[in-house]
Formats: C-alpha cells, structure tokens, sequence
C-alpha cells in the first residue's frame, strides 16, 4: 500500500512495492522515475529493482513533499527509513542511498567498511568523503536507512542524524549526523531512492516510509 495513514497517531506515508510494475518508463504510482542513463526499473516480487547494466550514470524514484505532505516542502521535523541494498558484482564501484532534497546519503553494498559519504544528488559533490562504517553492508543483504531531519532550534542549522543498522547482523549499527544551513541543503521538497555509479549489481529496495510527526524513532 502507498499513502498518508493514521498509525497510532503518527502521520506516515508509507509504499511496499505491492504493485508490479515489469518495466518503470515514468511514473510509479506516486513516484517519478529519473535517470541519466539508458537502465531499466521495476517492480519485481515486492521489490524495487533498479538495475546496473549500464555505464557510469544516476537512477532513482522520487516522491515529492506535495505527494507526501500536500506542501511544497517536507516540515521542520521527520524521518525517512528505507530498506535497501544491491548485488555483488561491481562491489565499491557503485552505490545506494536515499537522498533528501539534494543531500544524497549512501554507502557501497559488499565494499569493505561500506564507504558511507554524503554527496550532492546533481553534481557529485563529496559532502562529506567515505567513512568506514562499523561494518561491511554484505551485498545481495537489505540493510535498513533511517535519517532523521531536524533543524537546530534558534538557528537556521539543519541536523540530520543518519542510522545503518546491518540486515545480517541484528543489532549492528553504523550512526552519523550530518549539519549544514538550509541554504546548503536546498529545498527539502522531495525523497529519493537511489543508484548510481558504474555497470555492477542492482539496486534494492524493499519499503520506504516517512514519518511526517517529528517524533524521533531509534
């Protein structure tokens, strides 16, 4: 299911890939297909796939904050959690992420301590370069993103608190936080679910949610 739902009164939108799509041209349900490069999307067994047999390029499906929020940007307060990971073949060549705005969060599924970076979702820019996680994201394995936006109360500093927990490893977690200006994130107007980088395995995604309450979940 996809939508705005009531959950013990937390405001969520909430998309479970329930509808099979075999090859995604445009639109998604409420998502918009992007991509820099001839490749293929879909939606297979419950799963986003966006695939990697393709030179260097970006994909992604993005839900804007007007089909999340019905405004045109995302509120002061939220949580986007999605869950996520990608094939072995091409393994630190290409990575997976969800971006917020034009902030791009990721990490390299089966590379060695994951390479976790911010980066800027248009021009590539190392936001912040590759940090070694506190363990490897195992490749063909969903590992769970959550990030956690919020902005500094008093200033105008935005907070975004980021938690990779190890779908191999119950309990492991990798946490970073990451702080710019609102003029350096740009508009918080839309979520993203992301591949990008050179031929090597699929993309991954199970489920994406986004908490609209400000409450902040562990």
């Amino acid at each position: 299911e996809t939508g705005l739902l009531l959950m013990s009164y937390r405001l969520v939108f909430e998309e479970t890939f329930a509808e099979r799509a075999d090859s995604i041209k445009g639109r998604y349900r409420q998502f918009q297909y992007e991509c820099t490069v001839p490749s293929r999307a879909s939606v297979r067994g419950g799963r986003l796939v966006l695939d990697g047999g393709h030179d260097e390029g970006d994909q992604r499906l993005v839900v804007t904050a007007d089909a999340v929020a019905g405004s045109k940007v995302l509120p002061e307060r939220f949580s986007v959690t999605a869950k996520l990971g990608g094939g072995a073949d091409g393994s630190g060549g290409y990575h997976v992420g969800v971006s917020v705005g034009r902030l791009k969060f990721l990490f390299h599924p089966g590379h060695h301590r994951g390479g976790f970076r911010v980066e800027d979702v248009h021009t590539h820019e190392y936001l912040v370069p590759n940090r070694q996680m506190t363990f490897t994201p195992a490749a063909g394995v969903l590992h769970e993103m959550t990030i956690h936006a919020s902005r500094d109360e008093g200033s105008d500093r935005l907070i975004f608190d980021v938690i990779v927990s190890d779908g191999a490893d119950p309990g492991a977690k990798y946490t970073f936080r990451y702080e710019c200006t609102a003029k350096e994130s740009g508009k918080l107007d839309r979520v993203g679910l992301e591949r990008s980088g050179r031929r090597g395995g699929a993309a991954l995604f199970d489920w994406l949610l986004i908490d609209l309450s400000g409450k902040k979940q562990n």
